[in-house]
């Protein structure tokens, strides 16, 4: 009968046309892994409770199965119960209040400071797309942007050294420019209108080499260009972002400073970074408080 019901649901699922193939063969193959656990423990699919879809979920966190894969075989043992429900097959979804687990949220690589200031300084060839290219890169690693709002710039976007930026949601905030991108800004500012063909995007701070606004995929590309010696592992250009605010904290900044300079909504999202600030103020702590000196003693 257990059987049955399943065969019925993923037969509902798949002329559904909601779901994938591949969703419909996880979900499948799901449920048969729940009916196991319910027939090891002597239960019953239509009469489950909380407490049987809670400890299936355990012992799948025991056995070593990731947040990810535990979320959407719970996710699949969901769907199933609440069909059931609506066909009135069971008054209540027994796995409505079991809570996903949450998934641990890996620290985003910032790039070695050392190895990308140096290729930064590196003297270039002076062409044309080495000069944009130092320069989107220059303002990536220096203000922190997405490559989305690097190529939505416009001309009119810097203003005395700021940079007026459009991010997620159109909010708009403003992030000081550097020195040296400040620098690269200029060179390749020198060259932009004669070194570029004008196509109607003359309000575009980055053209392409065609004269037109630089899209957010040619600008990642350029800048692999620059970067792709930079660290032990390939490099990606959203790289620099976390590399702009690791390095701001490491070397004194707040989170909440880095906050309004990546642009975050929520102070939740940018404490990803927190154990870099709660290392430096260990490492303050340590250099001056008198009695982490006697303990290093």
């Amino acid at each position: 009968m257990d059987v049955d019901y399943i065969s019925l649901f993923i037969d509902h699922i798949s002329s559904s046309g909601r779901y994938s193939p591949e969703t419909i063969r996880a979900y499948h193959s799901d449920l048969k892994a729940f009916v196991q656990h319910l027939d090891e423990n002597g239960r019953d699919l239509v009469k489950a409770e909380y407490r049987d879809v809670r400890d299936h979920i355990y012992q799948l966190h025991r056995i070593g199965n990731g947040a990810r894969s535990i979320s959407r075989k719970l996710a699949a043992i969901k769907t199933f119960y609440r069909h059931l429900q609506r066909q009135g097959i069971i008054e209540v979804n027994p796995a409505r209040s079991v809570v996903r687990p949450k998934e641990k949220r890996a620290l985003p690589g910032a790039l070695p400071a050392a190895e990308l200031q140096q290729v930064l300084d590196e003297p270039n060839d002076n062409e044309r797309l080495t000069i944009r290219d130092l320069a989107m890169t220059e303002l990536l690693y220096g203000c922190g942007f997405r490559i989305s709002e690097l190529a939505g710039l416009n001309l009119s976007s810097i203003n005395d050294n700021i940079v007026r930026v459009i991010g997620k949601g159109s909010k708009e905030r403003l992030v000081p420019l550097p020195a040296k991108a400040q620098m690269a800004l200029k060179e390749y500012l020198k060259i932009r209108a004669t070194k570029f063909p004008d196509k109607g995007d003359s309000e575009a701070l980055f053209l392409s080499n065609s004269g037109k606004r630089i899209t957010a995929r040619d600008a990642r590309r350029r800048v692999e260009l620059i970067i792709g010696n930079v660290g032990p592992d390939q490099p990606h250009p959203h790289q620099l972002r976390h590399s702009f605010a690791s390095h701001l904290l490491n070397n004194g900044a707040s989170l909440r400073e880095v906050q309004e300079l990546l642009g975050h909504s929520s102070p939740t999202t940018t404490q990803i970074y927190t154990h870099i600030e709660v290392e430096r103020l260990v490492r303050i702590y340590d250099q001056a408080h008198p009695r982490a000196k006697e303990r290093q003693k």
